[in-house]
């Protein structure tokens, strides 16, 4: 009796009731993240390559949510679905931006440094100018709304975040050329970071209801001190960290030397949120100068354990956003405007392409022995998905814009085209295109350098890593080459053998040919299998 009468006290108190509520409430959660774990499971055993797991994870979030609606009502499920953007960006999207950055190819990132820097920045600048003025032109066609031009600039900023997560994961499946991969992926990166940069920077502008000719510059000059103070701040940590653990015998304690691994991390996020700088761009940074210096310097679990911890963070919560972004269908106010619609995803199209061709051909000018191919230009146009950080910052626009609910929709719309109909097309476009697919042994063993690589093996690398590492490093070179390509050829002989049909192959490679390499044995084959974490632990 005494239990019966605690627990009815307890399920009438209005905490009590709203600790119930909220456990229902992660109990959804959870059970859709299960869901969604079944059906990508189901995905990659069956090498779906029309229907994708992200897309899978968006339309499993709209029939679930169309079924919480019709048995619950909408009121409870726009209550349930209010996502609040500051647990967005200070929980969900750290993770996945410092996966990105550790787990990077840095090799073929540096080595198409100066394309990705001029897609990332000027590209993204094109993007959104060309989208708002688009969107500005058309306003006499569109009906119900007369957007100003500063909010289709704010408009142009936010989708021009691009976030081809099902195209790559499809590239990374089926070893698609390393320079295509870098491209896509390193742009994907740093465009991300630029557009919150830029759409913070026009939020502002757009807050004060006013711009003044004068604050144009200031806020050029803004932006470029937030980016560079924010990558400083990325690259502070980084090589702060890895002088701490080259002292420090942490790997004596693995859980101690994880667990501060962790707040490093996460520390240059918050330092620069808490100045008024990107964490984006400092947590990125962060990430790449880590895999740099302070990989080498942990013990071998830790490494593993690094490695591992911020892949999963990041499918479980790309997987939420993505669901959630199912689920907001029957939530947030259906104000759609189809001609805004179709005129955004024009404006989409057109702003990609005045972003890839024109740059594309100012690289090739510049760097002609390493040339960006046009099949490449046109699968990088293909590629700019929209996606969770679009769709967060239209959240963020709806409570800061005039026309947010349109804009929220819109963007809603755009994502669940790019991921589901591009996505879904990205392999038959590689097949249209006759791009590389299966790994070159040439292109993944071949030795890259420049100066500051150079500099960097002879004086960083020493001061910031294990005094071993530094010594030996320069006798371990070739070795590791040697690793990064049986590695590589690993990926393939997995992929090949399972499902060959999956490997469409261009004129110049023959299937006799891939299956001679992919059954030739490597040098690890013989002595044991490498590491299984190849992008952190092979050097530059």
């Amino acid at each position: 009796g005494g239990v019966a009468e605690a627990r009815s006290v307890f399920v009438e108190t209005p905490d009590g009731v709203e600790e119930t509520k909220e456990s229902f409430d992660l109990l959804l959660v959870t059970t859709l993240l299960l869901l969604t774990s079944l059906m990508t499971y189901c995905v990659r055993e069956l090498h779906l390559q029309v229907f994708h797991e992200s897309g899978g994870a968006i339309l499993l979030g709209i029939v679930v949510g169309a079924m919480v609606r019709w048995l619950s009502g909408e009121n409870w499920l726009r209550e349930f679905t209010q996502f609040d953007t500051n647990v967005f960006f200070l929980l969900f999207l750290p993770p996945i931006i410092f996966e990105a950055g550790y787990n990077m190819n840095r090799r073929f990132f540096f080595r198409n440094g100066l394309s990705l820097v001029l897609f990332a920045f000027v590209g993204t600048l094109i993007s959104t100018a060309v989208f708002g003025f688009i969107i500005y032109m058309s306003n006499s066609f569109i009906p119900h709304h007369d957007l100003p031009f500063l909010e289709c600039l704010v408009f142009g900023a936010l989708i021009s975040a691009t976030d081809p997560v099902t195209v790559l994961a499809i590239f990374k499946e089926l070893h698609v050329d390393v320079d295509l991969y870098a491209n896509v992926f390193g742009e994907s990166v740093l465009n991300d970071a630029i557009a919150i940069v830029l759409y913070r920077t026009l939020s502002s502008f757009l807050l004060q209801g006013q711009v003044e000719v004068q604050n144009i510059g200031l806020a050029c000059a803004v932006f470029v001190v937030i980016f560079a103070g924010s990558v400083a701040t990325g690259v502070c940590v980084g090589l702060l960290s890895a002088i701490l653990f080259k002292y420090m015998d942490l790997w004596r304690y693995e859980v101690l030397e994880g667990g501060m691994f962790l707040i490093l991390a996460y520390t240059s996020y918050l330092f620069a949120e808490s100045f008024e700088l990107s964490g984006i761009v400092a947590i990125l940074f962060c990430g790449i100068t880590m895999a740099h210096y302070l990989y080498p310097n942990m013990s071998h679990a830790t490494k593993e354990f690094s490695s591992h911890f911020f892949e999963v963070a990041g499918f479980i919560f790309e997987t939420l956003i993505f669901s959630f972004l199912g689920f907001s269908m029957f939530s947030y106010s259906q104000e759609y405007n189809i001609v805004l619609i179709l005129v955004s995803i024009v404006a989409c199209f057109v702003g990609r392409a005045l972003n890839v061709f024109p740059i594309s051909f100012l690289v090739n000018r510049i760097r002609p022995d390493h040339p960006v191919p046009f099949n490449h230009q046109l699968m990088m146009w293909f590629a700019g998905l929209r996606g969770a950080i679009a769709f967060s910052l239209a959240l963020d626009a709806q409570d800061t814009s005039e026309n947010g609910d349109v804009i929220l929709t819109t963007t809603l719309v755009i994502v669940l085209f790019t991921v589901l109909l591009l996505g879904g097309s990205t392999t038959k476009m590689l097949r249209l295109l006759r791009i590389r697919i299966g790994p070159d042994p040439t292109q993944v063993q071949q030795s890259y350098s420049n100066r500051f690589l150079d500099f960097d093996k002879k004086y960083l690398k020493p001061i910031f890593t294990k005094e071993h590492w530094g010594l030996v490093q320069g006798a371990e070179e070739e070795e590791d080459d040697e690793m990064y390509g049986a590695v590589e050829l690993m990926g393939v002989r997995h992929t090949f053998h399972e499902n060959p049909e999956v490997v469409p192959l261009a004129e110049e490679e023959p299937v006799e040919d891939l299956q001679e390499t992919v059954d030739s044995p490597t040098p690890q084959d013989e002595e044991g299998s490498p590491s299984m974490f190849p992008l952190t632990g092979v050097e530059v």
